[in-house]
């Protein structure tokens, strides 16, 4: 009997077990690879938004790339005509009227006579020249009498000027000046016109003036 009464026991605590299985709860655990929640890094206006190169909307505007260039400008005032020759221009009218080695001609007005030649700049000294030379005609001249020692002739023209043929030279010096030198002939003289200047662009410049003092010309006894 005692028997009978311990496995009633023992059978109604098993089945007790077994009606509260399903209830039995245990605390949460994570699972692997899950890590616990941490703040959010703060947003907050304190510190100031950082943009990707190149794509702000506010940036500064845009330079030119390599080998672009900026829209050609001009200066003031520019630009100026070229000029010929320091202080005159290359059709100055010539007005002046001057005698020099048995020539009377026009020059420039306001040029003045170089020192110890019969020749004239704008002030007195400094190129541009215009000029005259003569000498007679004989057995020992040449044309190449009146050109410059040294020179390289860089054109020679036979040119019809104030109704008569002169023969035109163009001679760059060594130094880089150069200069025109335009003969005639008149009786028993030869005559030199000449101009000179800075550079061959410069001295090719001043031609229509020279013919105009050689047109301007007049011979004494004629």
């Amino acid at each position: 009997m005692k028997c009978i009464f311990a496995s009633g026991i023992l059978a109604a605590a098993l089945l007790a077990g077994c009606g509260n299985a399903g209830t039995v709860t245990t605390a949460p655990t994570m699972m692997a690879g899950s890590t616990a929640p941490t703040a959010m890094i703060s947003t907050s206006g304190d510190v100031a938004p950082t943009t990707i190169a190149g794509t702000s909307g506010d940036a500064a505007a845009p330079t030119a790339m390599a080998g672009d260039t900026a829209a050609p400008t001009t200066a003031a005032g520019d630009t100026a005509a070229p000029t010929t020759a320091a202080g005159m221009s290359g059709d100055m009218a010539v007005s002046q009227q001057i005698t020099a080695d048995g020539v009377s001609m026009m020059v420039p007005e306001g040029w003045q006579q170089v020192s110890g030649e019969n020749t004239w700049s704008p002030d007195g000294s400094a190129l541009p020249q215009i000029g005259v030379s003569s000498a007679p005609l004989n057995d020992d001249w040449r044309p190449s009498s009146f050109l410059p020692e040294g020179g390289m002739t860089k054109s020679t023209e036979l040119v019809l000027v104030g109704g008569g043929q002169v023969n035109m030279y163009t001679v760059q010096n060594a130094d880089g000046t150069a200069e025109i030198h335009a003969i005639a002939h008149s009786g028993e003289m030869a005559y030199d016109y000449y101009a000179r200047a800075a550079s061959l662009e410069e001295v090719r410049a001043l031609r229509p003036m020279l013919e105009q003092v050689i047109e301007s010309a007049t011979y004494d006894g004629m």
